[in-house]
Order: structure tokens, then C-alpha cells, then sequence
């Protein structure tokens, strides 16, 4: 029996339980929301974004959905019967049904071995979103921190998102948005070490599930055969995007690395006398 979870039901709800059940397991500003967008641009999946955000909140990526408060406390007690309502069933266009998941809320929620029971239980595939350019990423992380700003959006979605979130800035105002930030390089290397360290542990939390390896650089430079590829994984035939052209975001950082970072000259030192010459190229 439905405990009716969802307050603004998607419309995308029917009879239909079989289709693919996906994870997005990635990290802090690595395109994990281009990603989600991407996919249900697809018009044949439904990726909620972060479902286990906190203890205390739930993120979804589609603005009228609500959820009623007291289902944060039964999520936090009863997740694997969340996570059964969230899976259960949908519309006959709908192939694959997922949501994103960090380290780092995986840790949070570290005594409901969430990723065994995806893996087990739910029969999820593991799409790892990873960053090549960790250097980028540690930027784009501290940028969000000052600037806090999440997202660059074409205006005609500015009513949608703001339903979610003010963390935003229009895709037309990208001209004046001029990112800059200096690099702590101890705690750049902090970074680096932890992130390493995290990928290496997921990947052996995962290596016994259906899972994929998907880098942001990827992403972005070949969209069409990554988003292919992660229809294979989930077994949709030919998956592509649709309406490539109301697409709602943008990269937020379009600026070359070396104009965005005020110790460029510093950083690019660093790196070179360490061998991390790789982090002074960007590939995107």
C-alpha cells in the first residue's frame, strides 16, 4: 500500500515497475547537476538529484515537487522503505528512475549502508561522476563557498528554479561575472588527498555492482556518446537528449583557469615541481 511520499505527485506515476534504477555517485561541483538535466532531457528518466541531502532536507531538481515534512523523519528511520517508495512505479515512457548521492551524504547516513542496499536490494547501476581536473574542482568548490552561486540559467527558467533555490545567476549576466579566488595550496593538497581517497574507496564499494565511470570532461565534450553510453548501462536503447536547445543551465566558469585563480603563477609552480602538471591544462 502507497504512503503517497510525494506531495505534488509527478506526472509521471502510473502502473509500470519495470525499468532501470540508477545512482549518480560523485562529489561536489563535478556537472553532477548538468548531468541530471541531461537526463531528463531524455524524456525517458527521472532523476530526482539529492534525495539523501541531510539529515534534516531533501533536494529534488523538479520544482513542484514537494514532500511533506514528516517524511524526513521516516526517511532517516525507515530508508530502505523510502527508497521502495521512490522505486515502485511509473509511466510506460519512463525507462530509468535514480538520484544523485555524494561521499559525503553516504557518510551522514554511514549506519543505513545505503550503497549495499542500492546495490543489493534495489538493484541500482552506479553511474561514478569524477572530475579529471581536481584542481578545477577545488575552484569551482571555493567559488561556491564565496560567491555562492550554484547555477547560470537561461532567463526563460528563472521562475522554475527560483521555486528551489536563489543561488543563481542568468546565463545573460555570465559577460559580467568575473570569478576570482586565491588558492591555499596546503589545503588545496588537503583536498587533492581526500577526494583520491574517496574515489578509491567508492570504487571498491561499487566493484561488485553494475556501475560505469564517468568523467565531467567527458560530459561536456561529447555529451551525445556519454549520454549513449549511460543508455547502455541502463539498458535504453539509443538514448539521446531532446530539446538540445531549451537546455535550462551553462557552465558557470567559463574563464581560463589562470584568470580565475589570483596565484596562478604560485599554484603553477606548485604543480609543476610535484608532478601534477596535468591539473594546468584544462580540457573543457
Amino acid at each position: 500500500m502507497a504512503i503517497n511520499l510525494i506531495y505534488n505527485r509527478l506526472p509521471h506515476i502510473g502502473k509500470n515497475k519495470d525499468f532501470s534504477r540508477f545512482i549518480i555517485l560523485t562529489y561536489p561541483r563535478t556537472g553532477s547537476n548538468y548531468l541530471i538535466f541531461k537526463l531528463q532531457f531524455t524524456k525517458k528518466i527521472i532523476c530526482y538529484n539529492e534525495l539523501f541531502y541531510s539529515k534534516n532536507k531533501i533536494v529534488t531538481s523538479y520544482p513542484d515537487l514537494k514532500f511533506k515534512s514528516w517524511v524526513l523523519k521516516y526517511r532517516n528511520q525507515f530508508s530502505n522503505s523510502f527508497l521502495n517508495e521512490i522505486f515502485k512505479s511509473y509511466d510506460d515512457e519512463i525507462k530509468a528512475v535514480g538520484f544523485k548521492l555524494t561521499y559525503f551524504q553516504n557518510e551522514i547516513f554511514n549506519n543505513k549502508n545505503l550503497i549495499k542496499t542500492l546495490g543489493e536490494k534495489h538493484k541500482v547501476s552506479f553511474i561514478h561522476l569524477k572530475r579529471r581536473n581536481l584542481l578545477e574542482c577545488f575552484v569551482s568548490t571555493k567559488l561556491l563557498e564565496k560567491n555562492n552561486i550554484v547555477y547560470a540559467i537561461n532567463s526563460k527558467y528563472l521562475s522554475e528554479f527560483k521555486k528551489n533555490t536563489d543561488r543563481i545567476i542568468l546565463s545573460s549576466e555570465l559577460e559580467n561575472y568575473s570569478p576570482l579566488v586565491t588558492v591555499d595550496i596546503s589545503e588545496f593538497v588537503k583536498y587533492l588527498e581526500k577526494i583520491r581517497s574517496y574515489e578509491s574507496k567508492y570504487n571498491q564499494m561499487i566493484a561488485s555492482f553494475s556501475s560505469m565511470d564517468l568523467y565531467y570532461e567527458d560530459l561536456v565534450r561529447r555529451t551525445d556518446m556519454e549520454i549513449n553510453r549511460i543508455g547502455q548501462l541502463l539498458q535504453i536503447p539509443s538514448l539521446t537528449v531532446e530539446n538540445k536547445e531549451e537546455f535550462p543551465i551553462e557552465k558557470l566558469n567559463k574563464k581560463p583557469i589562470r584568470e580565475i585563480i589570483s596565484n596562478y603563477s604560485e599554484v603553477e609552480d606548485f604543480l609543476c615541481k610535484n608532478n601534477l602538471e596535468e591539473y594546468i591544462k584544462s580540457e573543457v
